[in-house]
């Protein structure tokens, strides 16, 4: 599976996430009191570190989501096609490495 593709499912998964939110961080409070809900706030800001970690373009190393590499580059909620660094189109398949 390319890298577009498993970016956008990871998307998906996301927004479940963020939308089932009003459903699950009251569960948590209700059962679990303070530490639960903090447990739940990290579950759910974490994601936002493995969309820029976990996905990368296989030749320059740049996620995705962002626009370039720099201190101040433009993050999006949804994966870009066209690497901002390097070029590379991300929805072609990736080779198989020995």
């Amino acid at each position: 599976m390319n890298l577009y593709k498993r970016a956008w499912l990871f998307t998906g998964w996301m927004l479940v996430v963020f939308f089932s939110f009003p459903i699950w961080m009251p569960f948590l409070l209700a059962n679990f009191g303070e530490p639960g809900a903090i447990g739940g706030m990290i579950f759910w800001l974490s994601h936002g570190a493995v969309m820029m970690f976990l996905f990368r373009c296989p030749e320059c190393r740049l996620s995705p989501f962002l626009s370039n590499k720099g201190f101040f580059a433009w993050s999006t909620p949804w994966p870009r096609r066209i690497c901002g660094e390097c070029g590379r189109d991300h929805s072609t398949v990736e080779p198989k490495q020995p």
